[in-house]
């Protein structure tokens, strides 16, 4: 009991020491010091959630605090860890929510038995077979069923779906995925969370043994988040290799949805990492063997080098052999993100302009709202328009570039765009009004950003969800 309310207490102050001192200084400060107090609580949170645990394994008891009090009660039915990876082997796959919770309870209760489970873990993992239990259908991306915006052969059908004529867009514009599960989609992903809250230095290695062995691009980045968690740095090395080496071979389809996404996990790893050892790989990468656009290797050339990824976008733009209509929106959107940092973007911005007045009035006035709708968007915004990484510098020449072309494009149609346009850039050099979200509807609604014709801006009233325009 002693041992237990220590536990208690330590929590309880940590918690509130961490309130007294951040509640006590500067505003400007206490972010910085906040930051780095939940870091450290957050540590000591899982250090202490290890040693209930012990404790919980020396007393044979459950320890349940409500309220500050704590009452002890009997385990029942406990169950050794060979027992535990028999019966998450009999899970019937599929979305039977009852289901999903049997498996969270054993991964659980394999966790909560500690150190004792890693030589059976181990075990299984070696052998190198899964069972997977189907994605929980949630509200976030990850939980998409497959054709959500995730690669397929080609053939697809039209839309978001891999294959689809929109592919090449959604891929370079999409935010990089990451492996976060309302339940483990598969019993290797669900043992190595429970190999990492168990913690130590046979748990670590036995993750590494992992990252050495997989071959699935999912499980690699979840791995990298575990193994970056629990020694920051240590095997960045391997990590980034492992991704290069799945990258560099053709992925064959597997049938299973887990591997749908396989290369947008590996290329996410890059992007976060800023990885360039891959840079000369991928541009071999870029123009797929079908003659179009990787959107991908797009989107990691653009995470990785910024404003530097301008010349080769600026080739694929010139490239004539490149008529596919989504690949020609890919690259300008690419290449429309650093208007007023880039001659190359800028000439691209004009040269688009000039293009769209030669279409028919109803084409052309779409067209243009995509390309007007770009001065507002900085190049780190994925959803919204905040002006992500814009200087001030940029933002007066895409005033200038404004005024240099509003004569040209003005119409009925345009000309609410142009008026708001004009006016967020004004709001942009403002450090405060740049903080409010664009509120623009070419349908005329309220409440924010709306889908628009061409572009999502988000803002308030932006459907979630929906895919970055360029």
């Amino acid at each position: 009991m002693k041992l237990f309310i220590a536990i208690a207490l330590a929590a309880g102050i940590a918690t509130g020491g961490t309130m007294l001192i951040v509640t006590g200084m500067k505003n400007a400060e206490a972010e910085v010091k906040k930051s780095e107090l939940e870091k450290q609580f957050d540590t000591e949170r899982q250090k202490l959630e290890r040693q209930i645990r012990e404790a919980r394994k020396q007393s044979g008891k459950n320890l349940i605090i409500i309220d500050g009090d704590s009452t002890e009660t009997p385990v029942l039915g406990a169950r050794e860890p060979q027992e535990l990876i028999d019966l998450l082997l009999a899970i019937p796959t599929g979305p039977d929510k009852r289901q999903q919770r049997r498996a969270i309870h054993f991964f659980e209760s394999l966790a909560d038995i500690g150190p004792k489970a890693l030589p059976p873990i181990g075990e299984f993992l070696a052998k190198n077979v899964d069972k997977e239990y189907g994605f929980e259908r949630g509200p976030g991306r990850e939980n998409r069923p497959a054709g959500a915006g995730e690669r397929q052969p080609a053939g697809g059908g039209p839309g978001g779906g891999p294959g689809g004529m929109f592919r090449s867009v959604t891929e370079a514009f999409m935010p990089m995925p990451r492996p976060d599960f309302m339940s483990p989609p598969s019993m290797r992903m669900g043992l190595f969370d429970v190999i990492r809250q168990i913690g130590g230095a046979e748990a670590e290695a036995m993750l590494v043994g992992a990252m050495r062995q997989s071959a699935r691009g999912i499980e690699i980045a979840m791995l990298d988040i575990i193994l970056e968690e629990m020694a920051p740095g240590k095997y960045q090395t391997e990590i980034l290799e492992a991704a290069r080496e799945l990258l560099s071979k053709p992925i064959a389809s597997t049938g299973s949805q887990m591997d749908d996404r396989s290369r947008n996990y590996l290329f996410a790893i890059l992007a976060k990492y800023k990885d360039e050892a891959f840079l000369k790989t991928a541009q071999g990468m870029l123009i797929t063997p079908e003659g179009n656009i990787d959107g991908l290797t797009l989107n990691y050339l653009n995470s990785t080098l910024g404003e530097k990824a301008m010349p080769i976008i600026y080739d694929l733009y010139k490239n004539t052999t490149l008529t596919n209509m989504t690949d020609q929106m890919a690259i300008r959107g690419m290449a429309l993100r650093y208007i007023g940092s880039s001659a190359n973007a800028d000439e691209i911005f004009r040269d688009t302009i000039t293009k769209s007045k030669e279409s028919p009035e109803m084409i052309r006035d779409f067209a243009m709202m995509g390309t007007i709708a770009s001065l507002v968007r900085g190049p780190q915004d994925n959803q919204g328009a905040n002006g992500e990484g814009l200087t001030d510098d940029s933002i007066r020449k895409r005033q200038q570039l404004l005024a240099s072309v509003k004569k040209d494009v003005s119409s009925e149609r345009m000309d609410p765009l142009l008026d708001a346009v004009e006016k967020r850039l004004d709001n942009m050099l403002d450090p405060e009004k740049r903080k409010e979200p664009f509120q623009f509807n070419p349908f005329g609604g309220g409440g924010g950003g709306g889908r628009g014709f061409m572009f999502n801006l988000g803002g308030p009233g932006a459907a979630p969800g929906n895919p970055p325009r360029p």
